[in-house]
């Protein structure tokens, strides 16, 4: 436990180090948190109800989709790739006492947490200066149904972004992937739209994937869109997903760990 304390200790100081990139990075999620604003405001003057939501309710959508991407959608794992590539660095992790998986999410979870305070002070500011009040959830049960929905939907992601780095053991075209598999899955994970605004065709084929479960579902649930035993369904069928996707990792990271070869220095 010590030595993953560490592990946070120094991944902070690194970010401390660098705060004027961290900085101009989350400038892009406030700026659209601003655009997505005055853009349903305008779209909710002619009607009261739109795609089964009110006013406050898309509105709470847009905000708390843009605080819970902050810790579920935001990653460390990119970085595995590169190191797969870079000379021999991953080697040694291999040799360090520590397990790498473990490593990856003690600097995840720095990365989200990092980003999750700053965005909850930007969006209590913006919140503040609009006049804006938000729709909470009329029971303390669906709170908790939501909170865990999120810790599941970042293990979820955190294990995705470790599969699609794997491609690294075979290839270093990876950066094409990474940035395809990201547009993808933000847009079916609803970051910037419920998934309701879509065909109904195209929403029976998104819910059939692990994706609407990083964000929709849970801000579904938060919203009192989901009744509790459909929550409950929801998060059950999330633990699934996020078993299958940790099986087929490890899978695939043992099938790379088997044709690695450490070059350079």
């Amino acid at each position: 436990m010590i030595k993953y304390l560490a592990i946070a200790r120094i991944t902070f100081a690194n970010l401390l180090q660098y705060r004027w990139d961290f900085l101009i990075s989350q400038s892009r999620i406030i700026l659209l948190l601003i655009t997505l604003y005055f853009l349903w405001t305008q779209v909710f003057k002619a009607k009261a109800t739109l795609f089964n939501f009110s006013q406050a309710q898309i509105i709470t959508y847009v905000f708390l989709a843009s605080i819970v991407r902050q810790f579920v959608l935001i990653s460390a794992t990119d970085q595995i790739a590169q190191e797969l590539q870079s000379g021999g660095k991953f080697f040694s992790y291999l040799l360090r006492p520590v397990g790498y998986f473990r490593f990856w999410f003690t600097v995840d979870l720095v990365y989200k947490i990092t980003s999750l305070i700053f965005i909850i002070l930007i969006t209590s500011v913006m919140l503040n200066i609009l006049n804006i009040t938000l729709t909470w959830p009329t029971e303390v049960f669906s709170t908790l149904l939501f909170l865990v929905s999120i810790f599941i939907a970042s293990l979820i992601y955190f294990y995705i972004g470790i599969l699609v780095s794997t491609t690294g053991f075979w290839t270093s075209q990876v950066w094409g992937l990474q940035f395809l598999v990201v547009l993808i899955l933000e847009f079916c994970a609803g970051s910037y739209f419920p998934i309701d605004v879509l065909p109904a065709n195209l929403q029976s084929i998104i819910k059939l994937t692990p994706f609407p479960y990083l964000l929709y579902y849970p801000i579904s649930i938060f919203l009192g869109k989901l009744s509790l035993v459909e929550s409950i369904k929801v998060i059950t069928i999330a633990v699934l997903w996020l078993a299958a996707i940790f099986i087929i990792t490890k899978f695939i990271w043992n099938k790379g760990l088997k044709v690695y070869e450490a070059w350079g220095g």
